[in-house]
């Protein structure tokens, strides 16, 4: 998907404020953390641009990705994320 904030945010149109996501040390894996409280608290003070940076981190949250493994980790060292659904039945 895109390889660090400002990448994301030059795809939104928004690409002025990856200085403040520098500042604040905010990268791709807090970005789906980010409430309109803290973004506005990152110097970003349009409403609408909070929004998008908002819908930005929620596509990110859902979106089925690899994540990246530990770093100095060997090349192609990938893990896939999945979702596994477990049953219980409590016996008598």
């Amino acid at each position: 998907m895109f390889d660090n904030v400002g990448q994301s945010l030059d795809t939104l149109g928004l690409g002025r404020y990856a200085g403040n996501f520098a500042e604040h040390e905010v990268g791709l894996e807090l970005l789906p953390e980010l409430g309109d409280a803290d973004l506005k608290e990152m110097g970003i003070s349009a409403l609408g641009h909070r929004k998008t940076c908002s819908n930005r981190g929620r596509e990110q949250r859902f979106s089925p990705q690899p994540a990246r493994a530990r770093r100095g980790a060997g090349v192609g060292s990938l893990v896939q994320r999945r979702r596994d659904t477990v049953l219980f039945k409590v016996l008598p």
